[in-house]
């Protein structure tokens, strides 16, 4: 589905961004805005970007589910309320989180008036190295009016959340 909205896309991997900006010309997309290499986080600064073997896996924590990491890139942070505050968003109708394990920092760095613009949130969940695992995610987006529900096997790690507020 393709919406004439504006999409904020942020990616702190290099690699990646370059595969982003491929991806945007070639479908002709102009309601994008990548704001590459910068990762959002519970803090405004910099933070280390720790490289993983998979493509997809770098995270800002030292360690996956293999084990140590040790490479790393520094990227500039932000946090989502600066995101919201410094794009004038009012509304966010759609929050898509994919970050490696960095979901509960920066959603427990994030006001409860800062959740309150947001509609809808689909997001991953990696227990494994979240601050808050899944549980404690889902209180803390139900304590701000969201209903949520999850798409998970109840062994893995990792599984899907969802969320909604009427």
């Amino acid at each position: 589905m393709k919406t004439k909205n504006k999409i904020y896309a942020f990616e702190p991997f290099p690699e990646n961004v370059e595969f982003l900006k491929h991806n945007i010309e070639q479908n002709n997309c102009h309601n994008i805005i990548l704001v590459d290499c910068v990762a959002i986080s519970d803090k405004n600064g910099t933070e280390k970007l720790y490289i993983s073997e998979i493509s997809g896996g770098q995270l800002l924590f030292d360690h996956n589910i293999k084990g140590q990491l040790n490479r790393y890139i520094e990227v500039p942070s932000k946090t989502l309320e600066r995101i919201i505050d410094e794009n004038v968003l009012n509304q966010i109708d759609f929050l898509k989180m994919d970050c490696e394990g960095s979901e509960g920092q920066i959603l427990k760095a994030a006001p409860i008036g800062c959740l309150e613009r947001i509609k809808k949130i689909a997001m991953e969940f990696h227990d494994n190295v979240s601050l808050l695992n899944h549980d404690k995610i889902v209180n803390l987006l139900e304590n701000c009016g969201f209903q949520c529900r999850l798409k998970w096997d109840g062994e893995s790690p990792f599984g899907y959340l969802f969320a909604r507020r009427d």
